[in-house]
């Protein structure tokens, strides 16, 4: 009774165990929905389960082996009880634990062969097949409109100067964009064939699982009447013994087959890896320690690697990296110091080392304020925090905007109803934005002075010093993180303005003009910064400086890049001055895509002058002559192929 215990007991175990695994690998060979795969965690799967089945299938041995000896102690062991033990565990119980060694390693080879098929037909990348998809719909249409605008250009019957140059620039472009097309359509096509042919990788294993279930409901059955009878069904046996044999052939001829690619020096699969540590584990006297030594090593690199390809996918998923992280590429650069370790993984980590440092260093550079002045600016911010918790950007920017923007009656009420009154004690109404400051986020009264006096001279000096107003750039940052959805003033300007279009009906006029009215986020966060300097519908005449530009700019893209890598906003800063010294993009490029598009702006500054769109030449024309600082902007945005300037081109009167 203690051996029949003992043995159900330990199958039960086994194949809860291992029936998990096979669930888990399962749902990587199902397509219900769009495939997606991610390389470092497929790879790491398969190496995780080789270990693992390796793992179990040494303890499935080392219970033949009692099974074996138990078999063979016929002169130990006498009685008709025994003989009938002896014969359980031979003819049932080892073939019973075969087919979970079968089971084990068919597992692990689906994984192996998920993982290798993947690398052959999709490479090492991250794949998805909604991306793609989507980016295939998306060229296909810039293909399509690249088309069209060449043959509108090739069907004129007076050609225009300038259009042959035209159409060969458009004709480079399409090419590209096709070119780009078929590099994209290929990858999902790859993706769909790998997901496809990923549904035989489980066969045998399904196979084996089967018959492991028809022998427990056997074994179950013969064990419920005591002692040790014979299941009725010994079927599944032959299947197993069969399996057993093919595996001694398979084992012989992978690992052969693995060792000529170590003695050439080639790098192994993951399942030639798998071969040689199987049948290592079976024969160990016929494999020499130079081989082993070359499959431990392959593992640690691998491992390596795949531990630094999910570092480089949780920096691209905007998610911070953790004191282990950043080790361990300390450690890889060492190792390998011929990688040239991902820029965006480097950044982030030069950021986390020291953000503070960054980010006053920052405030320097971009806005010109001196030490003492950055330094009081990280105790402004750093107080805040701490009484503020996840409102402390906009507060922050609230106050610091409020220096230059609250200093009269009608003004502080203008920007209390566009962008807030920031902290808690403002809200209440106890304090206004100047007295916050000083009395209820720790500033000293010199601190206080030195901050009001720093502020102020930078907004009137930044156009002249070529650099962003703070003040401007912070009101309008913080207009756009106010989130209380009450009437603010921007929405009456645009209701006002609405009133204004007398080319369209009244009576087309009016949802949106209610729409502005009670909504119109968005627009009320452009009117208080780009749209407010560039067009009138501010009620005010257009104007725009080079330090208005960048602080527009500037503060949409530090706010949407908060957004996408739910960051804070010193993070966000000090990662978008890094990306524009290093180059990575042009402050009005990431503006534009931050901001629904180059089509989308041109749209709204011709909308406010009236301007009709049916053709762009003479539109932006008109556009020059009635609001130059509206066409300076726009053709700021546009310069150099449309990758944008980081500073204002003028070329009409500002």
């Amino acid at each position: 009774m203690i051996i029949e215990k003992s043995w159900r007991v330990i199958s039960n175990s086994f194949i809860h165990f291992v029936s998990k695994d096979f669930s888990n690998l399962n749902s990587l060979t199902e397509r219900k929905y769009m495939v997606k795969v991610n390389y470092a965690s497929l790879q790491t799967q398969s190496s995780t389960m080789s270990s693992v089945a390796q793992s179990r299938v040494a303890g499935f041995n080392q219970l033949l082996s009692a099974f074996d000896s138990f078999g063979g102690s016929g002169d130990e062991l006498i009685g008709t009880g025994y003989d009938a033990a002896r014969v359980y565990a031979t003819s049932v119980m080892s073939p019973y634990y075969k087919g979970f060694i079968l089971y084990s390693e068919a597992v692990a080879d689906a994984a192996n062969t998920l993982a290798d098929n993947y690398v052959a037909k999709c490479g090492a990348e991250n794949l998805d097949e909604e991306q793609l998809q989507a980016e295939i719909d998306s060229i296909s249409r810039g293909c399509m409109s690249l088309s069209a605008s060449i043959s509108g250009l090739q069907s004129k019957t007076k050609p225009a100067e300038g259009d042959a140059a035209r159409i060969s620039r458009l004709q480079e472009q399409l090419t590209a964009a096709q070119s780009q097309l078929t590099t994209v359509q290929e990858k999902l096509a790859n993706l769909k064939a790998f997901s496809a042919e990923s549904l035989l990788a489980c066969t045998s294993a399904d196979t084996y699982q089967l018959l492991i279930s028809k022998a427990m409901s056997g074994i179950s059955v013969s064990f419920g009447g005591g002692g040790f009878a014979l299941p009725q069904d010994l079927s599944w046996v032959s299947d197993v013994e069969q399996g057993w044999a093919d595996r001694e052939i398979a084992m012989e001829n992978n690992y052969l087959s693995a060792l000529e690619k170590v003695y050439n020096g080639e790098s192994l699969t993951e399942a030639e890896l798998t071969a040689i540590e199987r049948y290592a584990a079976v024969y160990p006297e016929r494999v020499d320690d130079s081989v082993i030594q070359y499959v431990q090593q392959a593992r640690q690199v691998k491992a390596e690697e795949m531990k630094y390809r999910s570092i480089i996918d949780k920096v691209d998923a905007g998610k911070e990296l953790s004191d282990s992280d950043t080790k361990f590429i300390e450690e890889y650069k060492k190792k390998h110091p011929n990688v040239r370790i991902n820029p965006a993984v480097e950044k982030i980590i030069t950021i986390q080392k020291n953000p503070d440092e960054i980010f006053k260093k920052n405030l320097q550079e971009q806005y010109g304020f001196d030490k003492e002045t950055t330094k009081i600016l990280l105790k402004l911010y750093n107080n805040i925090r701490e009484k503020e918790g996840n409102n402390a950007d906009y507060v922050f920017n609230r106050l610091v905007g409020g220096v230059v923007y609250d200093t009269t009656y009608k003004d502080a009420f203008m920007w209390a109803n566009t962008a807030g009154v920031g902290g808690e004690a403002g809200h209440h109404g106890s304090l206004g934005i100047l007295d916050q400051l000083e009395k209820e986020y720790g500033l000293t009264s010199a601190e206080f002075k030195k901050l009001s006096k720093a502020i102020g001279e930078q907004h009137k000096n930044s156009n002249e010093n070529g650099v962003s107003d703070f003040a401007h750039q912070s009101i309008t940052t913080a207009t756009s993180l106010y989130r209380v959805g009450h009437l603010r003033s921007a929405n009456i300007i645009a209701f006002q303005n609405s009133h204004k279009n007398t080319t369209v009906p009244w009576y087309e006029r009016i949802p949106k003009a209610v729409s502005k009215l009670f909504g119109a986020k968005e627009y009320t966060d452009e009117l208080a910064g780009w749209r407010g300097d560039a067009t009138g519908e501010a009620l005010k005449k257009p104007t725009m400086g080079n330090d208005d530009y960048k602080a527009d700019l500037d503060s949409v893209n530090i706010v949407s890049l908060m957004k996408k890598k739910d960051v804070d906003y010193a993070t966000a800063v000090n990662q978008y001055y890094k990306d524009i010294r290093e180059g990575e993009y042009t402050r009005a490029r990431a503006f534009v895509e931050n901001s629904g598009g180059r089509d989308r702006i041109l749209k709204e500054l011709l909308d406010a002058e009236l301007i009709e769109e049916d053709n762009l030449k003479s539109a932006l024309k008109e556009l020059r002559e009635k609001n130059p600082v509206a066409y300076d902007f726009y053709n700021s945005l546009t310069a150099d192929n449309g990758k944008g300037s980081n500073d204002l081109i003028t070329e009409g009167v500002n």
